[in-house]
């Protein structure tokens, strides 16, 4: 069985992603209104709404810190930045947008890819991320896929 094909992909700071993170928190904020709206003021909404401007400040920082980098797929393994090894899992599919959990030897980060940076090679992305990786003999060279 043949595994997907090298590809690269450029990651890093997705306008989708930052959509989906202030959807997130938008609905939260309405929670939020409608419970004030229900329950009045008082110390409980007051911890809510703390915990809602915290979550804001949170996804934000996590948005803008977001690294441009480029993440590679050899055939047997991913590579980040060119030279980092590390696996991936999907963590949410929407089609055009991934949301992927990097765990490689600086630790775990999380990941987006887009189809919008290059939709041309968007399918052997979403190959290579399905795909495991084809196991070789101890010692061999990677080998060409026909």
């Amino acid at each position: 069985m043949h595994g997907a094909p090298s590809v690269t992909c450029p990651v890093g700071r997705s306008s989708l992603g930052g959509g989906l993170l202030l959807a997130a928190w938008a609905a939260g904020a309405s929670t939020w209104g409608l419970w004030l709206a229900q329950a009045g003021w008082g110390w409980r909404p007051a911890v809510g709404l703390l915990a809602l401007a915290g979550a804001a400040a949170a996804a934000w920082a996590w948005w803008r810190g977001q690294p441009a980098d480029e993440l590679a797929w050899d055939g047997q393994r991913w590579l980040l930045g060119g030279g980092e090894q590390g696996r991936l899992a999907v963590a949410l599919d929407l089609q055009v947008l991934l949301l992927v959990r990097w765990d490689g030897e600086a630790g775990r980060r999380w990941l987006w890819l887009e189809r919008g940076g290059q939709p041309h090679r968007w399918a052997a992305v979403r190959r290579a991320v399905y795909s495991p990786a084809v196991p070789q003999a101890p010692g061999a060279a990677p080998s060409a896929r026909p």
